[in-house]
């Protein structure tokens, strides 16, 4: 409780620094300007002109400003029941209640009930898809056609724990949340931009994405670019002071945590600060979970069930697991609402429909792992945010580009081991990297 209310105050006075007692007016950016007392160095302003500024750091943006890993004993933890701006948690016991329930009548079944308490849930890592494409399929929609988001990982993380032969200080639980955010043009306000409900309502349509006009399109571009700027800024204003800018340039955790306490703590503050804004539950749109069954003893247990649910104006919903074609955006398969995989097999559902559909198994070649030799002939694709979207595929079959066969982990940690990194998340960052470098650089362009 004491650790909670630190990260709030130390927030609340960030805020009230920035934006005194007065919220800032929409689309006004000023306050992001001049939001800049945690950073070091010297911060270069770009911009064309009379248009949109940034002030940025020298070097920015670097790897580890679009993906970042806290360590497992980082006090405070960034846990579920810290509030955003609109006031409600970031990961709140009714979502958790809902992800348990879900699981119910699974291998999981009542698993997080009797193994995980909500105080063990904390935030373990961050990534940000500087402008994720709106298609569900490479090639649907011209590249543009994108929004920014922020993704955030959710980790029961048990402390001075013991099981069997391992004890440890921190111990990384084998199960996670993955929530996903878009990000508003506008910082005070809620929920997805008309604009972007527009376009994503065109592509949804019968006529498709060839059907947007001129005017929707015009709107869209600049409300997407509005929401990167913001969002940039708000990166931008994270950074902290570390020897070197290349620390930033590494997929590792990220650098203001190894350069002592007082170093850390400033940037975890920053972060939470961040989180309040971009991360608000009225702005998801997306939550995925799965679990191992109780025991925690993955190689033995060997079971590993995923959910998925949709983001509604605060709340979630679950859904179906599907799989669209890479070619045409068609659902080839339909898991039902959840997926259930061990180290070397697919779901039963998913097996038997391939096994009585010869055209089916064709259609999934290249897109799911059905067997582990799948593995060493098309990870690369599966690792290619270019040429398969997270709709081409199944959850088990992007979770299992890791090492260790019982290691569905990608951007959080498994076990007392150092974080896991998935060639996946290596491929998206650097995929949103180059974008966000592209957006800086046009903005400091001369016209």
């Amino acid at each position: 409780m004491q650790n909670s209310l630190f990260l709030r105050c130390a927030v609340l006075v960030q805020m009230l620094l920035v934006f005194g007692c007065e919220a800032p007016e929409e689309g006004d950016l000023s306050p992001l300007e001049t939001s800049m007392s945690t950073l070091g160095g010297t911060l270069l302003k770009v911009g064309k002109g009379d248009g949109p500024q940034l002030a940025v750091p020298p070097g920015f943006p670097q790897k580890q400003d679009i993906a970042i890993l806290i360590p497992m004993d980082m006090e405070p933890p960034i846990q579920g029941d810290l509030e955003t701006r609109s006031g409600e948690a970031l990961l709140s016991a009714t979502w958790l209640d809902q992800v348990s329930d879900a699981f119910l009548g699974t291998d999981v079944d009542d698993a997080l009930e009797r193994e995980v308490f909500y105080e063990d849930w904390r935030l373990v890592s961050v990534r940000v898809a500087t402008c994720g494409s709106l298609g569900r399929f490479p090639g649907e929609v011209p590249q543009g056609v994108c929004w920014p988001q922020v993704r955030l990982v959710w980790q029961p993380v048990l402390e001075n724990y013991f099981l069997g032969w391992i004890f440890a200080d921190r111990y990384g639980d084998d199960r996670a949340i993955h929530s996903l955010y878009r990000v508003h043009p506008q910082d005070s306000a809620e929920g997805l931009h008309p604009a972007l409900q527009a376009v994503q309502a065109q592509i949804g349509s019968a006529e498709g994405f060839g059907g947007a006009t001129p005017l929707m399109m015009d709107a869209f571009y600049r409300a997407r670019d509005q929401a990167l700027l913001r969002l940039t800024q708000g990166l931008a204003n994270m950074r902290g002071e570390v020897p070197q800018y290349s620390s930033w340039d590494q997929l590792d955790m990220r650098a203001e945590y190894g350069e002592g306490e007082e170093k850390a703590l400033a940037f975890h503050q920053n972060l939470y600060g961040f989180l309040w804004s971009f991360a608000e539950p009225e702005s998801l749109h997306e939550l995925t979970a799965f679990s191992l069954p109780e025991g925690r003893m993955p190689a033995s247990i060997d079971s590993w069930v995923f959910l998925a649910f949709d983001g509604k104006e605060g709340a979630i919903e679950q859904r179906d697991i599907t799989v669209r074609s890479r070619t045409n955006g068609e659902v080839l398969a339909n898991l039902g609402m959840d997926q259930t995989v061990s180290t070397s097999s697919e779901d039963p559902e998913l097996e038997e429909a391939v096994a009585n559909d010869p055209g089916l198994a064709e259609s999934l070649k290249g897109q799911v792992f059905m067997s582990i030799e799948d593995e060493q002939i098309f990870a690369d694709v599966i690792a290619d945010p270019t040429q398969t979207f997270v709709h081409n595929t199944t959850c088990a079959t992007c979770h299992r580009l890791t090492d260790i066969r019982f290691d569905f982990h990608t951007f959080s940690y498994f076990e007392d081991r150092e974080a896991t990194i998935s060639p996946r998340v290596e491929g998206d960052v650097a995929f949103d990297l180059a974008r966000l470098e592209g957006f800086v650089s046009n903005l400091s362009a001369p016209q």
